[in-house]
């Protein structure tokens, strides 16, 4: 009886590694159908994520020669000194909700896509807080090509320094500009229509 069951434990052993490396025969014939300049692809998209871009992110400041960020700050308080179309003048939501609310902006363009949350949290806005939104993003490095955040290294290659419109203004289609345009009416800011604005215009 137990010689039995130990003959059937040996079959369904066998059976189980039989099966493993069929399904591992099939893995790898399928890998090798695989062009490879996808694999190239792959990689290249992996190794930009996971080892270039965090190298970007914590050096790009040191190698920083672009004026923008400076420029950027002389205005701050033209901005927020703007007359706004809804007549607000006081703040309403906390420097921390508008700085929250900045990043959450940025971090929905620094991927592939958009969603419709980048429109949803500014509808409510006053013109007021939307000026404080504009400001607290301040200008942040921008690959054209993947559409993600880069650093001054690049700037060689056509990357540049883009505040919150330069970024709308690379990330979403006609459509959504528009749409984008009717929101930050109400702040008194000059929303881009093309490449060349200035905010303050």
């Amino acid at each position: 009886m137990s010689e039995a069951i130990i003959k059937i434990d040996q079959d369904k052993f066998k059976e189980t590694q039989q099966a493993v490396k069929d399904s591992a025969k099939k893995g790898i014939s399928f890998l090798r159908k695989v062009p490879l300049p996808v694999y190239y692809v792959l990689g290249g998209v992996a190794l930009y994520h996971f080892g270039v871009k965090p190298i970007i992110k914590d050096f790009s400041g040191l190698f920083d020669t672009n004026p923008g960020s400076d420029e950027f700050k002389d205005n701050k308080d033209q901005i927020l000194g703007r007359d706004t179309s809804d007549g607000t003048k006081k703040n309403i939501l906390s420097d921390q909700e508008i700085q929250s609310i900045a990043n959450r902006q940025l971090a929905s363009m620094d991927r592939p896509g958009t969603g419709d949350e980048i429109f949803d949290e500014l509808k409510a806005l006053s013109g007021k807080d939307l000026q404080r939104v504009y400001v607290a993003f301040g200008k942040e490095w921008y690959d054209p090509f993947l559409g993600v955040k880069s650093g001054s290294l690049f700037s060689a290659i056509g990357h540049k320094e883009e505040d919150l419109f330069g970024w709308y203004n690379g990330e979403l289609d006609s459509s959504e500009l528009d749409q984008m345009r009717k929101i930050w009416e109400k702040s008194g800011l000059h929303f881009p229509g093309t490449t060349n604005y200035n905010a303050l215009s």
